[in-house]
């Protein structure tokens, strides 16, 4: 007949009294969780709802830093509750702003795309509040002057290229001149054709990424309108207080009964 170790039996012992101990105290570990649990049920039943809505930015021809640097300023707005500032700065009402919890960004890995967080009291507002801040980013005096120097340079090159086409117009009236006269001509005039279709695609290109400096942030993902919110996370918040409570609790009976020895002791 095998026999149990010495050290075996008395870790059995050692919990089985550890259980006793908390069993003698068990409206303590009850009440404690009782406390805790009506605690987070009071919360969850207060705390406003925040919804969570995003979209997705496109960045063209200017700094990322520049927009997350704008992103931080109007959240530390929302941090500061300067809600006037903010209504000013992003033509909101004073109602529409309190309902602003928070703003961040996200980079989008290999792309030039941000992804823009609000988080909401109302999700009603996100629709408002994107249309706004990506007119107030397009609008931004910092961004502006990035692009002034690449604007100059686009206008610089068009004007070149509008030169050029000019030139070669004159040229193509000179040799459809000769041609109607049957007179000779000693190079291929398809070759002034290809030429000036050359420039004026270039010249379309051009003025359309000119035009497209004037709205350099473009929606790539339209916000949508969340039906439920993502804050308070209810589950999550009754599992914490329940284990939380059990294990204070439990460690609360083991104090009492340890300070019950003591005091018999003393006595």
């Amino acid at each position: 007949m095998n026999k149990v170790p010495p050290e075996t039996q008395q870790e059995e012992i050692d919990l089985y009294e550890l259980v006793l101990r908390i069993r003698k105290r068990w409206k303590l570990v009850l009440g404690t969780i009782f406390v805790f649990l009506v605690g987070a049920f009071v919360y969850i039943l207060f705390a406003k709802p925040v919804y969570k809505v995003s979209f997705i930015i496109s960045v063209n021809k200017i700094s990322p830093y520049i927009i997350k640097k704008e992103i931080e300023n109007i959240n530390n707005l929302i941090k500061d509750r300067s809600y006037n500032k903010l209504s000013e700065k992003l033509l909101l009402d004073r109602s529409q702003s309190e309902k602003v919890a928070n703003i961040y960004w996200k980079d989008i890995p290999n792309t030039n795309n941000l992804e823009i967080v609000l988080e909401l009291y109302d999700p009603t507002v996100g629709m408002v509040f994107y249309k706004n801040l990506l007119d107030y980013l397009n609008k931004s005096p910092f961004i502006i002057e990035n692009l002034r120097e690449e604007k100059e340079l686009i206008n610089k090159n068009l004007q070149e290229i509008e030169d050029y086409i000019r030139d070669l117009e004159n040229k193509k009236r000179i040799v459809d001149n000769v041609l109607s006269k049957r007179e000779n001509i000693y190079f291929n005039p398809g070759e002034l054709d290809v030429s000036l279709w050359n420039l004026k695609f270039q010249k379309r290109q051009m003025e359309a990424n000119l035009q497209s400096l004037d709205n350099p942030i473009k929606i790539a993902v339209e916000p949508v309108i969340p039906t439920k919110p993502f804050k308070p996370k209810r589950t999550v918040i009754l599992f914490f207080a329940f284990i939380s409570s059990l294990f204070l609790g439990i460690f609360l009976a083991l104090v009492l009964d340890w300070w019950s020895e003591v005091k018999r002791g003393h006595s």
